[in-house]
């Protein structure tokens, strides 16, 4: 599946849209979805622990920091406006969330998101973070 966001040139952040599309034909074949956890070991050495409450309902609080070599990654960069971008996709039908940042940065190397859970589910997310000039990608599993 394809997911596009955008947001219209006149718009705000709250126009943002996102449109969705099929580019495979034939059976779905799904995977099992590694089991659930709190952290993830990122390419070069660094560290994401997810905290918070996942549950469903509206604009959830959700944080993740980031470390390498135990410390805190104090100079996350922006990327695509933003230190942080989430993805979350439900496993059962691949219902897509995109979440920001919300508020501050709530620390070193915290990136503090406010997150909606549609419904009950497996989930896989997957944060967005750039440091020294590189994106890396952080993928975490919840079962609400």
């Amino acid at each position: 599946r394809l997911f596009a966001d955008f947001v219209a040139a006149t718009g705000g952040a709250g126009t943002m849209a996102t449109v969705t599309a099929d580019v495979v034909s034939g059976e779905r074949r799904t995977l099992p979805l590694p089991p659930a956890s709190t952290t993830a070991v990122v390419d070069g050495g660094y560290e994401v622990q997810m905290s918070g409450a996942p549950a469903v309902g509206p604009d959830l609080p959700v944080r993740f920091t980031v470390r390498r070599g135990g410390a805190p990654v104090a100079d996350l960069e922006p990327y695509l406006g933003s230190m942080g971008h989430l993805v979350v996709l439900r496993a059962a039908d691949l219902a897509y969330v995109h979440a920001h940042p919300s508020g501050g940065t709530g620390g070193p190397g915290v990136v503090p998101l406010g997150v909606q859970f549609p419904s009950a589910g497996s989930y896989r997310l997957f944060l967005q973070f750039q440091h020294e000039g590189v994106v890396r990608t952080a993928e975490f599993t919840v079962t609400l």
